[in-house]
């Protein structure tokens, strides 16, 4: 509803509001909705790291269905943590029906060595450059959501929180 009515949903807030606060709210959504774009694409360049490592060892191993995984695991990692991880269990199950356990064990530990490195020493870094944020505040931030929220906590942690501070200096601001 808010990508397709996002803009009335605006304008009907906005003429509700007092003289000269209507600008203001329409600065904070416009602000908002840039976090939640910014966060996302750092999200997504860390899926796509993840994704190409696994594709890689899939290739070099001489797996099947390569971009099938790639994408899998691509589209998993936009669930931070665990995401990218669950998706490339594919890749484990397929190398394991392909060429044995040997071969499955090999690209679980490229699966993991990937999501470990890439999810708590990338991903904190890109995220907290890309909202302007600390990469401590990025690992605290989604731990805690990950533990109160469950997956939505993980996936909206960091956008909600880096909203809410931006909120409160809004606030503030009109206010204060």
């Amino acid at each position: 509803y808010m990508l397709k009515e996002g803009g009335t949903f605006l304008r009907a807030a906005e003429q509700r509001m007092l003289p000269g606060r209507a600008d203001q709210l329409g600065s904070f959504a416009t602000d908002a909705a840039t976090v939640m774009r910014r966060y996302y694409l750092g999200r997504t360049i860390v899926s796509a790291v993840v994704a190409g490592v696994v594709a890689l060892a899939a290739l070099a191993m001489g797996l099947p269905m390569v971009p099938t995984l790639a994408i899998v695991t691509f589209v998993g990692g936009y669930i931070p943590y665990i995401g990218a991880f669950i998706g490339g269990l594919l890749a484990v199950v397929v190398a394991i029906a392909e060429e044995g356990l040997g071969a499955g064990v090999l690209i679980l530990v490229v699966v993991l060595v990937a999501n470990l490195l890439v999810e708590n020493m990338v991903d904190p870094h890109v995220t907290g450059r890309t909202l302007r944020i600390h990469p401590l505040v990025v690992l605290l931030v989604t731990t805690v959501g990950g533990v109160l929220g469950g997956l939505i906590g993980l996936m909206l942690a960091v956008p909600m929180t880096v909203i809410g501070v931006r909120a409160v200096r809004y606030l503030r601001a009109a206010f204060g």
